[in-house]
């Protein structure tokens, strides 16, 4: 949406998703969501934002012929991030994935190629 919100914790996600890009620079998800997407130079990170709205088990998966590396963190109210889980080769071949469960909360999930040296092409999914 065009909206800003200086407080996602209390607004709906459709007021959010300008703050989010805006502060991490990333593309707003939703489970269930399909992304085909590429890393085309050297330590390019991809950005992701989401929200759980009650606990759950949410799986993350890249498929890809480059060697991809995930990582997910937790958001705090404050725009902090905290590092919770991330993969390498956890799926198949080279690519990665993460099955957990989350507590409701903002979360953001970084899709790079290994060691920032891979580039390519992939496919998220988050479920």
């Amino acid at each position: 949406g065009s909206h800003t919100c200086s407080n996602p914790w209390s607004l709906r996600e459709t007021q959010c998703e300008s703050y989010f890009a805006n502060l991490f620079g990333a593309q707003w998800l939703s489970l269930g969501d399909y992304r085909f997407e590429g890393i085309d130079q050297q330590g390019e990170v991809d950005k992701y934002i989401f929200e759980i709205q009650g606990t759950q088990t949410i799986i993350m998966e890249t498929i890809s012929s480059m060697d991809t590396f995930i990582e997910l963190y937790e958001v705090f109210e404050s725009g902090v991030t905290s590092s919770l889980h991330y993969d390498d080769d956890g799926g198949t071949d080279s690519s990665s994935r993460l099955d957990v469960t989350l507590a409701p909360g903002w979360y953001l999930l970084e899709v790079s190629g290994y060691d920032g040296t891979n580039t390519g092409l992939y496919e998220l999914y988050i479920r």
